[in-house]
């Protein structure tokens, strides 16, 4: 498998009110096409599959495969992703719309 990068502190984000639709949240340790550098934030496109694989995961979005070590999923809503894709840790994003001072990640 050949893959167009990989993030590390990595979120599997599945959106709860939108049929399960997943992206993944992380920083960038490399990315081949130099739209990223290393260190940048970056929240994926929708994901067509995560799979396992040597040492890791391959998350596979339309245009991208990514390798992560591994992740913490969190189920979030609709509501919470504008604040994501502009940056924001979605762990964060989820205590600004719920009002919560605790999320539990697993």
């Amino acid at each position: 498998m050949i893959y167009g990068g990989a993030i590390k502190d990595a979120y599997l984000l599945t959106i709860t009110d939108l049929d399960g639709a997943m992206f993944v949240y992380g920083t960038i340790v490399y990315d081949t096409s130099g739209r990223f550098k290393v260190g940048d934030w970056i929240s994926t496109s929708n994901l067509y599959e995560i799979r396992e694989v040597k040492d890791g995961f391959a998350a596979i979005t339309q245009n991208c495969i990514y390798f992560i070590e591994g992740y913490n999923s969190l189920d979030i809503p609709w509501q919470a992703v504008e604040n994501i894709r502009t940056g924001t840790n979605p762990v964060l994003a989820l205590k600004l719309i719920e009002g919560t001072k605790e999320i539990n990640v697993g």
